[in-house]
């Protein structure tokens, strides 16, 4: 072989996407939803035996960039799995720094670097890291630690392999606590850090690390973080100023404390001039509050807002909410600047603002509850002013006997929705009238999350009795969601589902779009082909939607009576009278009624009829873009709808099984789990 041949076959000492701006450039180019599907995602779960996440994860987690880590009640760091987990991670990153230094020090890649063998950490007799070799191992970049552990024992066993860290997300974990110069100074690369607590977090100072320079003189390098939002913790104001004055780059910052710590000297006003001090930080949305501390005021939101007068994200304790409050973002230019809407903790005013504000794209209020009534528009068909009003409440310029405005959302464009569901009354109705009203106002949903309002899970534990309030089964209009066309995340609740009896042909729809679901599907379906399976579940479709037939006829009398309240209207007073378009107002004539569940499940029949063995993985899913689905799951990982629909039909075969087909299942302590009306 010619020196030349030697030399175009051997491999370049300079990796081109090793350097990260270039990569930031490429993917400054790629929308979002082919990142997503692209980079390799990782969940590690305690709950999981030690032989199955071997199985599944030891050619994953060297090559995956997103890690997501979940601890059950009983897991804990220290356990065989959890040491397991930390030798993948100190292999993956010796073996990413082995390969990382030629680049860095201009060396030829075939030189040889004294470095920890593959393998040698792990279990004697384990071979699968063979396979790596072949397969660059990649730096971990996002990072999500999610469950009931102490987060001084996370940091103490996983930091030293997470020094090359962009994302870094601790959500609802436990009471614990931590200096954080300990993550700074490792996590030098930190562009996003969300912290969360159940209870509540320490973050102890000091916050700067020690960094001195040659000359023996303090060092300060500016940190490259972005985003910052510290939720139900404790913290030494004097450090995060300190710390906030080496953050140039920061354009989000929400800080919500526990308590109010006086002897810390934790002040609203003093945060707000410290931060207006800073010339060089520029920052898009800002929040501040205390969670147990007294009601903000006015002139407290308008000193954040003073902060970042041209934020359009906006972040509001819930009990902050009143008509004095309000003013701040219903008037006329902040109405229509907002698009970011996030309520922490509960309030009964996330219908009036959703009414009220027309751009916004995202709203999260999780904790706050909307009731079917304010969704149910033509039974409601009276006066429903805004709640957010002054009092006495001023003239209206509608005429009361023929009915005030409906008033529903104005958000059509809303992308992103976290928001919990009341229906008051044990009938699958307010069910359907929910994810119609959703499915026709918001078309152009990507994120939904939908939770029961923790008022309804409180009660619950003292009335057994209490029926749901949401339902996944056919009848609730489940199926009506298929009308977002650009849904990529679904969340149903966020609490772990025991005894969930639901039925094949109730979402075995879901599923359709995978050849990998196949075989999980077949074993949930008592072994029967997939394809027999649809069929099967599409003759009980058929059978189901045909006993319908009396409401059917009621609910076309219905829609017909609600269509009629526009005669003689001209759009122009239906659009004064309504705050919506009279296409708006016959499309929401049918929510709620089995008629419009009946044109959904039409089409699934109809699909159903034109699957053939040969030709069954063709049919493209209804939702083309919908890649983590989470139904009753506390956590947030997600999995694809093929994997969900097979996980969700063996619960419900198990439940039925468990239970002798009666539809309910005890607990230990003698009471009926509410879960179990979830479906039915």
């Amino acid at each position: 072989m010619t020196a030349s041949a030697q030399q175009r076959n051997q491999p370049s000492p300079h990796r081109i996407l090793a350097v990260p701006e270039l990569l930031c450039l490429i993917f400054a180019h790629i929308d979002d939803t082919t990142i997503r599907r692209t980079i390799i995602r990782v969940l590690w779960d305690s709950g999981l035996p030690l032989e199955v996440l071997k199985h599944k994860l030891q050619t994953r987690i060297p090559r995956a960039t997103h890690l997501y880590c979940f601890f059950h009640r009983t897991g804990h760091l220290g356990d065989e799995t959890s040491e397991w987990l930390l030798d993948v991670l100190r292999w993956t990153h010796n073996e990413y720094q082995e390969h990382r230094l030629p680049l860095v020090q201009d060396r030829p890649v075939g030189s040889k670097i004294s470095k920890t063998q593959i393998g040698t950490s792990l279990v004697e007799g384990t071979s699968a890291f063979d396979i790596t070799r072949m397969l660059a191992s990649r730096p971990l970049r996002q990072l999500t630690l999610q469950g009931y552990n102490k987060i001084r024992m996370v940091f103490l066993n996983i930091l030293p392999y997470m020094s090359l860290l962009t994302h870094l997300t601790i959500h609802r974990v436990r009471d614990s606590s931590f200096c954080m110069s300990q993550l700074l100074e490792t996590c030098t690369r930190l562009e996003h850090l969300y912290i969360e607590s159940r209870w509540t977090i320490d973050l102890f100072g000091p916050w700067l690390p020690n960094r001195a320079s040659s000359d023996g003189e303090s060092k300060r390098t500016p940190f490259p973080l972005k985003s910052l939002k510290l939720i139900r913790v404790q913290l030494p104001q004097l450090c995060l100023e300190m710390f906030l004055a080496s953050t140039p780059h920061l354009k989000e910052l929400k800080i919500v404390l526990r308590n109010q710590v006086a002897a810390d000297g934790n002040d609203l006003t003093r945060l707000c001039q410290h931060l207006q001090s800073l010339t060089g930080l520029k920052l898009r949305s800002f929040h501040y509050s205390i969670e147990a501390g007294p009601p903000q005021t006015y002139d407290d939101y308008a000193r954040m807002m003073a902060v970042c007068p041209q934020s359009t994200d906006w972040t509001i304790r819930g009990s902050d909410l009143s008509f004095d409050t309000s003013r701040l973002i219903l008037d006329n230019i902040n109405a229509h600047r907002i698009t970011t809407l996030e309520l922490l903790r509960c309030t009964r005013y996330v219908h009036d603002l959703l009414c009220q504000l027309p751009h916004l794209l995202s709203v999260k209020a999780a904790d706050s509850v909307i009731s079917y009534l304010d969704l149910d528009v033509f039974t409601n068909f009276r006066r429903r002013n805004s709640a957010l009003q002054p009092s006495p409440l001023p003239a209206s310029p509608y005429d009361p006997i023929r009915g005030d405005s409906i008033r529903v959302w104005a958000c059509r464009g809303l992308q992103t929705c976290h928001i919990s569901f009341s229906g008051d009354v044990p009938d699958q109705r307010p069910s359907r009238i929910f994810y119609g009203y959703l499915s026709r106002l918001c078309p152009r949903l990507r994120n939904l999350k939908i939770c029961f309002p923790k008022l309804y899970l409180e009660t619950r534990a003292v009335d057994p009795n209490k029926q749901s309030t949401l339902f996944l089964n056919l009848e609730s209009g489940f199926c009506l969601l298929t009308r977002l066309k650009d849904l990529e995340r679904l969340w149903i609740d966020d609490e772990d589902m025991d005894g969930l009896l639901l039925d094949g042909y109730d979402i075995d729809w879901m599923a359709y779009s995978s050849s990998s679901s196949s075989s999980s599907l077949t074993t949930a379906s008592s072994q029967l082909s997939l394809w027999s399976q649809r069929k099967i579940n599409s003759q009980k479709r058929q059978a189901i939607t045909a006993a319908w037939q009396p409401i059917l006829e009621r609910d076309q009398s219905r829609i017909a009576k609600n269509v009629a309240r526009f005669d003689g209207m001209s759009p122009e007073e239906i659009r004064q009278k309504h705050d919506a378009d009279l296409e708006v107002m016959l499309q929401l004539s049918s929510c709620g009624t089995l008629l419009d569940v009946k044109s959904v499940i039409d089409d699934i029949i109809d699909r159903d009829s034109r699957s053939q063995p040969q030709q069954q993985q063709q049919l493209s899913p209804f939702w083309t873009r919908l890649d983590r689905v989470t139904i009753c799951r506390e956590c947030g990982f997600g999995a694809s709808p093929e994997v969900e629909v097979a996980r969700l039909m063996a619960v419900g075969a198990q439940a039925k099984t468990k239970n002798n087909g009666k539809g309910a299942a005890s607990r230990k302590d003698g009471l009926w789990s509410w879960r179990r009306f979830i479906g039915i």
